[in-house]
C-alpha cells in the first residue's frame, strides 16, 4: 500500500467561496420516492435565453437494478468512497419536454430549483435531504443536513446518526456559499460541531469514537477539530451583529456549477480564531491552518446515464467501480 504523506494546508474556505461543487444512532429520516424542500432561494430572476430544446441521450445498457433516480434531469453533488450513498440534485419535470429545461441566470440562480435525494445504492432506498455539508477526504464519511438536523452518514455500514443526540446546534448563518457551519471535518480522522448551552466544539475521533469538547467563550460561529482534543474555532466577535455575513453575487453553492461569473466582496461582521488546546489553553491567531493528508483514490465514483448539456446530466444514475467487485447488501 502506498505511503500517505501528511501535509499541513492552510484553510481557506472563509476567505474565499468555494470552488464547485452530517451512544447508538436512530434511524435515519423515513426513506422517501419524494424530495426534499429547500430553504435556498435565488437572489435574481432567471435572464431570457433562447428556448431549449431536448437533447435525446438514450441510456446505456444496463441492469435495472444497476440504476437509480429515475429518467430526470439533474446533476451529481457527491458521493462516498464506494459508492454506497450518492448525492444527487434532480430538477422537476421531464427530461423530454423542452419547457422543463432549466434556464440558468449569470449567477447560475434557477427557478427550476434541483431538490437533494441520497440515495442508499446498497438498499435502493433514497431520503430527501437539505444540504451536503462536506465528505471526508477518505470519502467514508459524510455530513448532510436533513429533517432540521444534522446527521453522519457512514459508508462502511450506512447508518445515518442524529448529532442532535449530542449537542449539534443546526442554527444556520444564511451564508448560502459556503457550507452550512454546524460541522465541518477536520485533521485526519476527526470530526466535530457545534453545540450551544454552553457555546462548545464537540469532537470525535472516527476511528476509536473518543469525544472531547473545546469551549467556546461567546458565540461560536464555526470550529474545526485538529486531533489529539485540540481545535480551532471562529468566535463572534460582535455577538450583536450576528454570524458574519459573506458579501457576494455567488447564488448558492451549487449555483456555481451553471454561473458564468460571480464576485466577492468582503464581510458584514468580524470574528476571531482561537486555537483551544486539549487542556483548555486558548491562543489566539492570525489564521487557520488544519492538518489534512493525501489519501489514495476513491475506488467508485457514480455516474450519469445522459447528458442534457449546460452541465445537465439526465438519469438514471449509477456506480461505476474501478477493479472491484459490486458491492451486495447484508
Amino acid at each position: 500500500m502506498p505511503t500517505i504523506e501528511t501535509h499541513v494546508r492552510l484553510v481557506v474556505l472563509l476567505l474565499a467561496v468555494p470552488a464547485l461543487l452530517t451512544g447508538c444512532p436512530r434511524s435515519a429520516p423515513p426513506a422517501t420516492s419524494g424530495s426534499a424542500t429547500s430553504e435556498v432561494v435565488p437572489p435574481e430572476a432567471p435572464q431570457e435565453e433562447e428556448e431549449p430544446t431536448a437533447v435525446e441521450t438514450p441510456p446505456p445498457a444496463l441492469d435495472p437494478d444497476e440504476v437509480f433516480g429515475g429518467d430526470r434531469m439533474g446533476f451529481v453533488e457527491g458521493w462516498t468512497a464506494s459508492g454506497r450513498f450518492a448525492f444527487v440534485r434532480r430538477f422537476p419535470g421531464s427530461p423530454d419536454d423542452p419547457e422543463a429545461l432549466p434556464v440558468f441566470g449569470h449567477h447560475g440562480e434557477t427557478s427550476a430549483f434541483p431538490e437533494l435525494t441520497v440515495f442508499d445504492t446498497l438498499t435502493g432506498e433514497e431520503h430527501p435531504a437539505r444540504e451536503l455539508i462536506e465528505l471526508s477526504a477518505d470519502g467514508a464519511w459524510a455530513l448532510v443536513v436533513a429533517e432540521e438536523s444534522v446527521w453522519l452518514l457512514s459508508d462502511a455500514d450506512g447508518t445515518w446518526e442524529d448529532l442532535a443526540e449530542h449537542g449539534v446546534d443546526p442554527a444556520p448563518d444564511f451564508n448560502a456559499c459556503l457550507p452550512p457551519r454546524s460541522a465541518a471535518f477536520g485533521a485526519p480522522d476527526q470530526v466535530g460541531w457545534v453545540a450551544a448551552d454552553p457555546p462548545r466544539l464537540v469532537m470525535r475521533d472516527l476511528v476509536t469514537g473518543e469525544q472531547t469538547t473545546a469551549a467556546s467563550e461567546g458565540l461560536l460561529w464555526r470550529g474545526f477539530p485538529l486531533g489529539d482534543g485540540a481545535a480551532v474555532l471562529l468566535e463572534v466577535e460582535d455577538p450583536e451583529q450576528g454570524f458574519p455575513m459573506q458579501n457576494t453575487s455567488c447564488a448558492c453553492r451549487w449555483c456555481n456549477r451553471f454561473a458564468l461569473s460571480y464576485g466577492i466582496y468582503g464581510w458584514t461582521g468580524s470574528w476571531r480564531f482561537v486555537e483551544v488546546a486539549a487542556d483548555g489553553t486558548r491562543t489566539e491567531v492570525d489564521r487557520m491552518e488544519v492538518p489534512t493528508e493525501d489519501g489514495e483514490p476513491w475506488p467508485c465514483r457514480v455516474e450519469a446515464t445522459g447528458d442534457m448539456g449546460n452541465s445537465v446530466e439526465r438519469g438514471p444514475w449509477f456506480v461505476s467501480c474501478a477493479e472491484q467487485e459490486a458491492p451486495t447488501a447484508d
